[in-house]
């Protein structure tokens, strides 16, 4: 038997994984959505709309692998080309998401030059361990640092000052080495990605639980009972336990095998009806998604179906503001990304405040991150937050799935 606790990306990953190996699978959530930062939520007005806004590269292997046996990759946009508004002057360009546009006229000397530059800057990190850098510093004399400093707040959720080089210069050699076009849903990922996977793990025989785990009795370095307030199951011999929660509750419920989490970041996503502004016609023709460099509050806006979505990294100023000014703040960001004149006031709308979204990506929280295994023999770890040489991302979370999955796999094998 395998228990997998957390109804999030990695703990359905895992689950679905595990259940396809004939694996006799349940699934713990205490929220009654699965789907953790990708789920799908119920609002009177506007309808569903996504807990968050996600890009995904086709260079993450293994979110692009999921979506294909998924069958929905082709509900999403395939973006060769994304709109950037560089909110400083006006202009607007864009930006080609070939794996050689992304360094083109972006650092000194042309793409070749770039792409050495590239390597250059991984040696000299590799060298200077004792002296990491952060973002801003290695992108200081770049030509186009606006907009690298956007994508480094975006990616790693982190203020490029204090965010790891080292981690931002592992996606951009990820994506040079494999590819940076960029696939967004049409609606969302709930339709797409989370009401896929708890369809695929029903099909596979997972029983879903809808209970909060309260807490982890172990012994001798194993587990031995899970405890859901006064309610306990024990874990039998031979069974797994994939944990697959945020990192401030793995800790709360295994302190002695999880580190404690370190300072995370917020993230705010702003959900506007446009249909109050544009006609049908040009609501259709808005591009899916548009990005924003030098911009105050807000980096990408997005456009599923009648609904903006802005999204706002790394936005612990944005979050501590009310309710109102944040809603001013994202609609502004609208209103120039799409060109809308009228319409000061924002329209119908919803913001959603995700106060610990990820863990803030400095070189002191990236030595924090644990490993996949744990001191306990039956447990292992899975989530966006396990030790890996990726960001927190969709992408890391579903590798830790999946990765997780191969454990128990290869575990219930010894025990034929």
């Amino acid at each position: 038997m395998l228990h997998v606790i957390g109804g999030g990306l990695a703990g359905l990953t895992a689950a679905w994984e595990a259940g396809r190996a004939g694996l006799a699978v349940t699934l713990y959530e205490a929220s009654p959505q699965p789907g953790g930062r990708c789920r799908t939520l119920a609002q009177a007005q506007l309808g569903e709309i996504d807990n968050g806004n996600h890009l995904v590269m086709q260079a993450n292997t293994t979110m692009m692998a999921l979506l294909q046996r998924l069958g929905t990759l082709p509900d999403c946009y395939r973006l060769t080309a994304i709109p950037l508004l560089d909110a400083a002057t006006g202009r607007i360009g864009q930006q080609k998401t070939g794996r050689w546009h992304l360094l083109r006229g972006h650092l000194p000397g042309g793409s070749l030059s770039g792409w050495r530059q590239i390597w250059q800057i991984g040696y000299d990190l590799c060298r200077r361990k004792n002296a990491p850098i952060t973002v801003a510093e290695m992108v200081k004399d770049w030509p186009n640092r606006a907009l690298h400093l956007m994508l480094a707040r975006s990616v790693l959720n982190t203020p490029p000052e204090a965010a790891s080089a080292g981690m931002y210069q592992a996606v951009l050699r990820q994506l040079l080495l494999k590819s940076a076009v960029a696939y967004v849903p049409r609606h969302g990922w709930g339709e797409v990605l989370i009401a896929p996977l708890i369809h695929a793990c029903d099909q596979q025989g997972v029983r879903r639980i809808h209970a909060r785990v309260t807490a982890l009795n172990w012994q001798k370095n194993q587990l031995r009972q899970i405890c859901f307030g006064n309610e306990t199951i024990n874990i039998e011999q031979g069974d797994q336990v994939i944990l697959a929660v945020p990192w401030g509750q793995a800790h709360r419920l295994l302190p002695e095998a999880v580190p404690p989490a370190p300072m995370h970041h917020s993230i705010v996503n702003g959900h506007f009806d446009l249909r109050a502004v544009l006609d049908a016609a040009a609501i259709a023709a808005l591009p899916p998604v548009t990005g924003l460099v030098n911009d105050d509050g807000v980096e990408w806006v997005f456009r599923r179906g009648w609904i903006a979505s802005t999204t706002s990294s790394a936005a612990g100023e944005l979050a501590a503001r009310h309710r109102i000014q944040q809603a001013e703040i994202c609609w502004q960001a609208v209103r120039r990304a799409f060109g809308i004149a009228n319409s000061i006031t924002p329209p119908t709308h919803r913001i959603i405040t995700e106060k610990r979204a990820t863990f803030s990506a400095t070189e002191a929280a990236l030595a924090l991150r644990p490993a996949a295994a744990t001191r306990l023999h039956n447990v292992r770890l899975a989530g966006d937050y396990v030790q890996s040489a990726l960001p927190a991302t969709l992408e890391a979370a579903a590798r830790s799935g999946r990765l997780a999955a191969c454990w128990a796999k290869k575990h219930a094998k010894r025990q034929v």
